[in-house]
């Protein structure tokens, strides 16, 4: 196979960003464990002290802004790299066609473009005139522009959902 190496680096890559996925759901289940968090207060992890963690996850309100502060991360950071790098990959093998045919492309793009606005939907021309978007019965709709994305549209288990059908994806492309 001519892309061979890229393809290689292309799974080692979403492997990556799934393991991450996990992690980040593994580490919000241990903040919510009171044992875990207790051992937080007095210790570091490479140097960086961890006691003022610790406090504020003893905290119930604190501990629960923490967390969904954490998960938006990691749901951010996983709806980004996912795009980039089967976009970029994509792009160096010649299939970009076949990607924009997959029913998920433009609407994890559209989710993309707004993790870097805050999670709001920041519509271009080119957005507008594809809309709506439907993926596994959630919708984007032109009404959304300037719209904050919530966990109604895309929620922690749809970016489960898309991080399967990529990795579907991944495996049957050349």
């Amino acid at each position: 196979m001519i892309y061979e190496d890229l393809k290689h680096s292309l799974i080692a890559d979403f492997n990556s960003i799934r393991n991450n996925y996990y992690l980040t759901y593994g580490s919000a289940y241990l903040m919510n464990n009171k044992e875990c968090t207790e051992n937080l207060i007095g210790n570091s992890y490479q140097t960086i002290d961890l006691t003022a963690l610790g406090i504020n996850l003893r905290d119930k309100t604190g501990k629960e802004i923490l967390i969904e502060c954490f998960l938006k991360s990691g749901l951010r950071t996983t709806i980004r790299e996912l795009f980039e790098v089967i976009h970029v990959y994509c792009k160096q093998t010649n299939q970009t066609e076949k990607l924009k045919q997959t029913d998920w492309f433009h609407f994890i793009r559209l989710l993309r473009n707004a993790t870097a606005h805050d999670f709001r939907f920041v519509f271009q021309k080119k957005d507008i005139e594809i809309l709506p978007i439907t993926w596994n019965e959630r919708t984007i709709t032109k009404k959304m522009n300037q719209s904050h994305v919530t966990l109604h549209l895309f929620s922690y288990q749809d970016c489960w959902k898309i991080i399967n059908e990529i990795e579907r994806f991944v495996n049957e492309i050349e």
